[in-house]
């Protein structure tokens, strides 16, 4: 698994079961913001992570996507997180 994936699903495992944006899972894991839209794709499609629109006034601003770990997300995140 490679290392970008592995931090952002320790990282949204450390958020418990809150949503986060990408933005958020960015700044917490310190990873730059380039790629992790194909990282969270690779995640869900592998059925690690699950996603939604959130619902807000788009004339206000725009809309977020929000992740958030299925439970086999959370089993693999607590076992890349283990010591060795």
């Amino acid at each position: 698994m490679n290392r970008r994936l592995s931090k952002a699903l320790t990282t949204v495992a450390q958020g418990a079961d809150r949503e986060m944006t990408a933005v958020d899972i960015c700044r917490r894991a310190h990873l730059p913001p380039g790629g992790i839209y194909d990282v969270l794709m690779k995640a869900t499609r592998f059925g690690r992570v699950t996603s939604r629109w959130e619902h807000v006034n788009e004339a206000i601003r725009p809309r977020n996507r929000l992740y958030r770990l299925t439970p086999d997300g959370k089993q693999r995140a607590a076992e890349m997180s283990a010591p060795p």
